[in-house]
């Protein structure tokens, strides 16, 4: 007699109960999480590569592969990025021809969007000072995904963004302030563990250490992609930087 267990999880709690009820001290077969990859491949095999941009797909595979390779969790964005479009009035010719996909990848950030309440929740009570300062954090970031840059070049485009689009400016207190805020509510946290607590180091310290922002990237970027669309000060920042990177001349600034 043979008893055969399948579980999506092997060291959980309930599977080591199971485990004890059954009395299950046999051979164990793990398989690992789903690369973004075979995500990827899963989702072409069952529904083609003519529905779906494969750049949405990559933005959704990454996410789930991301956190636990879950098939059903990506079949469930995809499903999710369908509806989304479904809402769309007008479709361009190329889409109503078949020549171009019909689901994009800003239908798949609205799916992924619709998953992650808190994170807009936690992002729609900010300060607009603090919203800015996000939206210049998740700008350079995704900019600069390799890069590390310091304090001092983040709070520069920081205090840019406010003067231009709020006409004020951000000083180093309220600088690190803001920051340590957005870092205790999840919303970024640090590539580097010793830069951890902004409040522990000086401003002098601060703002001459290189920093490489871990964000929640996909889910932050997915909670503020409307702000970040409202204001052609991003468009203009992610340029500049791709032509200015923190390893280059931080002296001159793009024009409004």
């Amino acid at each position: 007699f043979s008893l055969i267990g399948i579980a999506n999880s092997i060291s959980s709690n309930e599977t080591r109960r199971l485990r004890d009820i059954g009395m299950m001290d046999g051979d164990k077969i793990a398989f690992a999480p789903y690369s973004s990859c075979d995500l990827i491949t899963l989702v072409v095999d069952r529904i083609g590569d003519s529905i779906v941009d494969v750049k949405a797909l990559e933005y959704a595979s990454k996410k789930v592969a991301n956190s636990r390779g879950d098939a059903r969790e990506m079949f469930d964005l995809v499903t999710k990025a369908a509806d989304e479009c479904l809402k769309t009035e007008h479709y361009s010719n190329e889409v109503k021809e078949g020549r171009k996909p019909a689901v994009t990848i800003r239908h798949m950030m609205k799916a992924i969007k619709s998953t992650i309440p808190e994170y807009a929740d936690r992002i729609n009570n900010l300060p607009e000072v603090a919203k800015t300062c996000l939206c210049v954090a998740v700008t350079i970031s995704k900019t600069c995904s390799s890069t590390p840059f310091t304090f001092r070049y983040l709070r520069k485009y920081c205090s840019e963004a406010a003067r231009q689009l709020m006409s004020t400016d951000i000083d180093v207190d309220q600088f690190m302030t803001l920051f340590q805020n957005l870092i205790d509510q999840g919303l970024l946290t640090f590539g580097s563990d010793e830069a951890h607590d902004v409040n522990g180091l000086g401003p002098e310290v601060l703002l001459g250490k290189p920093v490489h922002f871990g964000l929640q990237l996909q889910e932050v970027e997915s909670a503020i992609e409307d702000l970040m669309d409202e204001k052609p000060f991003y468009g203009k920042l992610e340029k500049h930087i791709k032509e200015n990177p923190p390893a280059g001349d931080f002296a001159h600034y793009m024009g409004e």
